[in-house]
């Protein structure tokens, strides 16, 4: 191990130490401990996967290397050990993407299959690039995705058809296709009149809306096709704020069993509601 003239180690072998150990601590649960030889101070410290005092430690490092981490702000203490900070996860990320990493260290990456049969591949996408795709990469309280994959493929089906539909406002030209020249000389242009796949498209949106209702038709709009936060869509429409998730949620909920990706929920056998009277309301001769 090459050290400096403080007896510290090299940067090169704390950052080679780091992606080694740290990397076991990512998502929780896990945390450095000191081990402590009986009338010594530890030297060692070991990767805990839990709390259990009896369990052995799934590998060891020097503490030389834990202060190191602690002065880089890469762990922080917590009950008897140190557990990795978000500065850690940061440095992590842009460690495990090298030339890339500043890119990799706001993104959350995942690998996706895209394409059906033999035309199928495995790509890498950006969980975090829609706000759909970060919220189904958010946990609540109590460990599960804030949005359900039935839930993010209803919204991204519908952004599909928002987007074949052309209605999303173009801010510049369009130099692909270019203006028919009969259309030219007759002064009309053909680039505004929609096709057939683009009709399809825009009465599959119609019908989707209408069917989660217009109460909550336009949460779906501003996030799944205008591709605003949560934040931004509560300030559009004038809610108040935390309420957008909770109704975007119910929303892509309704949207899911529309498109026929949820099931709906049947009423109980035998519960069905024949009259309003009580029992007794029958009058009697």
């Amino acid at each position: 191990m090459s050290r400096n003239r403080d007896g510290e180690p090299a940067v090169a072998e704390i950052q080679r130490e780091a992606r080694r150990v740290l990397c076991h601590l990512v998502g929780g649960g896990a945390r450095l401990r000191p081990i402590a030889s009986p009338g010594r101070e530890a030297a060692e410290w070991g990767l805990f996967p839990n709390d259990d005092p009896r369990a052995s430690p799934e590998l060891k490092t020097t503490a030389r290397f834990v202060d190191a981490f602690i002065r880089n702000d890469w762990v922080v203490a917590e009950a008897g050990g140190v557990v990795l900070s978000a500065a850690g996860v940061a440095w992590l990320r842009r460690a495990e993407a090298a030339a890339d990493g500043y890119r990799a260290q706001h993104q959350v990456r995942r690998r996706r299959v895209v394409g059906d049969g033999a035309g199928s591949r495995v790509v890498t996408v950006n969980a975090a690039e829609s706000p759909l795709g970060w919220m189904r990469s958010r946990r609540d309280g109590s460990g599960r995705p804030l949005l359900g994959e039935e839930q993010f493929c209803a919204g991204e089906r519908l952004r599909r058809d928002f987007e074949l539909a052309g209605l999303q406002p173009r801010l510049t030209a369009d130099w692909q296709r270019p203006l028919d020249p009969a259309a030219r000389r007759s002064g009309r242009n053909t680039r505004d009149e929609p096709g057939l796949t683009a009709i399809a498209a825009r009465k599959r949106l119609e019908t989707a809306l209408a069917a989660v209702g217009p109460e909550l038709a336009g949460i779906l709009l501003e996030v799944c096709c205008f591709q605003s936060g949560l934040e931004a869509a509560e300030a559009t429409l004038g809610w108040p704020r935390r309420s957008a998730k909770i109704v975007l949620q119910l929303a892509l909920t309704r949207l899911a069993r529309h498109y026929g990706l949820m099931a709906r929920p049947e009423s109980p056998a035998g519960q069905r509601l024949r009259h309003w009277g009580a029992a007794g309301y029958r009058p009697t001769i």
